[in-house]
């Protein structure tokens, strides 16, 4: 399968590790990832990935280990990150929150600092594995789907970044897909997938409006 030309329907695309020259130009959005929700050192990681982005420029924040997982203290530093400007000084135009794994008990916490976000002209995407590695998994999915500060909401359907098939057991969970009310966008690893993904939701009330490539 070809990872770089991407099908009409693509939204955008994940940047990480060396600047990827061969990206597509002119994708709606691109996103920087580190795999940190630590933000001096997503900032950090990130800088060197700019050289590759089109479109609205998003740095991510989060990840599927111990350095991507998050807490409180974590949520209050990206919160405070965007107050302070320095995503702006960076040339960024929204924030990903990439909840793969952490604490429970961070639905207000997350719901307020997507708030203030769009408050600072941020828009925010939500990728997210359900149900995910969350106490409190249901809950916070449930509040995620509710959520009127949520620009994009991106289910990932993989487990590790390059299997070459969707994989459905991460969002099998009992969940309202139909009245999500962010723009519906899933995450996939490769283009040829689309349409079966495009397949799955229809079933479920909630047809995507695109996707974005890892």
């Amino acid at each position: 399968m070809n990872k770089i030309k991407p099908a009409g329907e693509c939204y955008g695309r994940w940047h990480y590790g060396e600047p990827d020259e061969k990206s597509p130009p002119s994708l709606p959005l691109s996103i920087a990832w580190s795999g940190w929700t630590d933000v001096a050192t997503a900032l950090k990681e990130s800088e060197q990935l700019s050289a590759g982005m089109s479109g609205d420029r998003y740095i991510a924040f989060g990840g599927g280990d111990v350095a991507g997982s998050f807490n409180p203290c974590c949520v209050d530093a990206v919160t405070r990150a965007i107050q302070s400007g320095i995503l702006k000084d960076y040339g960024y135009d929204g924030v990903c929150y990439c909840l793969q794994e952490g604490a429970a008990g961070l639905s207000d916490a997350l719901e307020a600092s997507f708030s203030i976000a769009r408050q600072n002209g941020f828009k925010v995407l939500v990728s997210c594995i359900p149900p995910f590695s969350f106490v409190d998994a249901n809950k916070l999915m449930s509040s995620l789907l509710a959520s009127d500060n949520i620009d994009i909401f991106s289910p990932q359907l993989y487990e590790s970044w390059f299997e070459p098939y969707n994989t459905y057991s991460v969002v099998e969970g009992d969940y309202d897909f139909q009245h999500c009310n962010a723009k519906f966008v899933v995450d996939l690893t490769y283009p040829e997938l689309y349409r079966e993904a495009k397949q799955f939701f229809s079933d479920k009330g909630r047809e995507p409006e695109g996707y974005i490539l890892r």
